[in-house]
């Protein structure tokens, strides 16, 4: 374990801007992020948990105090097919039984796309949609990523974290985390200070993919005469989801940029259809019931639409490409902001409060951030 001292934040987060951080250090196991912690605690220093930063807007201030990057590895196939168990991996935890098909076990340090390319690799199936999202396993129960009409949510079994108030870790289970939509019990006041530790996810073994959302659907139905494009793999599907994503969202590896960084809009059913009056062609998805009490007439909705935010941006609000200095919008995916050059957070923070107003005066609508600003 090395500390690292005055270390630009720019430099560990994907929209390359930030301060510097007083201290900032790699922990490859729990008892390392114990250490830290308790150093941090006995110099009277804050503490901040960063992953690969692939969705934080880093404050261009320096921040005083350890910034703290869980590097905690491990993919552990319940199959009795086990890679990378370091000892914090198999130190007694809640683990799948042998034989029990499907679950797999993430060290919170990996890097989510290699784990989805490995339970792609054994024909596991939940995860190929989520292809090629940036940033760590530990972060995907935090946004409750989700990607082409899937969701963490929608395989995850539990989630160990550690509880610096208790010096202890605790399982949560899916209904513990409290999962909406780019949202989990870890944006909470009460869940804010756990630090995930590992993630568990139950895959299906040669499992059907999941291909109704519209950009598949049609990638998949480009050659009606193809059986391959009328029941695509596992596989297939994952490298759909690549190729699409590399059309549609600037590479990281070229510009600063943390991907979609608006939320779409949820609204009412009666809401919806005002704003279709105003603005014709105005698509929406159907948001699923969260419980049965939210059931409406229409029995397989809960009065709530999802509405794409890209679509508005650029058929309401004619933003495509715009461009203030070094930040932007991205012209494939307005949802992206983009910083194209030396943007401080600053200019970032501001150009996207200009949009936001920009939506507000358009369609009424309050748009949130997806990104987080630290």
């Amino acid at each position: 374990m090395k500390i690292t001292h005055s270390v630009s934040l720019s430099k560990h987060t994907s929209f390359r801007t930030g301060g510097n951080a007083r201290f900032f250090v790699a922990v490859d196991s729990l008892d390392e992020l114990k250490i830290v912690l308790a150093r941090a605690r006995s110099e009277n220093l804050a503490y901040m948990i960063l992953g690969e930063g692939t969705n934080v807007l880093a404050s261009d201030e320096d921040f005083p105090g350890y910034v703290i990057r869980p590097m905690i590895r491990g993919v552990d196939f319940s199959d009795g097919i086990h890679i990378g168990i370091n000892s914090d991996m198999s130190r007694g935890g809640i683990r799948g039984n042998e034989g029990e098909d499907g679950l797999v076990i993430a060290g919170a340090g990996e890097h989510w796309d290699d784990v989805v390319a490995r339970t792609v690799s054994k024909n596991l199936s939940g995860l190929e949609n989520l292809s090629s999202i940036p940033g760590s396993v530990g972060a995907a129960p935090v946004q409750n990523v989700g990607a082409y009409g899937v969701e963490l949510k929608d395989v995850l079994e539990w989630v160990e974290v550690f509880d610096p108030k208790e010096n202890a870790t605790k399982i949560l289970s899916c209904s513990d985390c409290r999962f909406g939509y780019r949202d989990s019990f870890f944006k909470s006041p009460a869940g804010r200070d756990l630090i995930i530790i590992r993630v568990a996810m139950k895959l299906i073994p040669n499992g059907r993919p999941n291909i109704s959302y519209k950009d598949l659907a049609n990638y998949f139905s480009a050659d009606e005469g193809s059986p391959m494009k009328k029941s695509p793999t596992i596989a297939e599907v994952r490298k759909a989801v690549i190729q699409i994503r590399r059309v549609k969202l600037p590479d990281i590896k070229e510009y600063g940029t943390a991907g979609s960084f608006f939320k779409n809009l949820v609204v009412t059913d009666s809401k919806y259809e005002e704003l279709a009056g105003k603005f014709p062609g105005l698509p929406s998805f159907p948001v699923e019931p969260v419980d049965s009490t939210a059931l409406t007439a229409h029995g397989s909705k809960n009065g709530f639409k999802k509405i794409p935010l890209a679509w508005i941006l650029d058929k309401v609000c004619k933003l495509n490409g715009t461009r203030e200095g070094d930040v932007g919008v991205c012209e494939t995916q307005p949802l992206a902001l983009v910083n194209y050059g030396q943007a401080t957070s600053a200019e970032v923070k501001n150009f996207a409060e200009k949009i936001s107003d920009i939506v507000k005066e358009k369609t009424g609508l309050q748009i949130e951030w997806e990104v987080n600003l630290i």
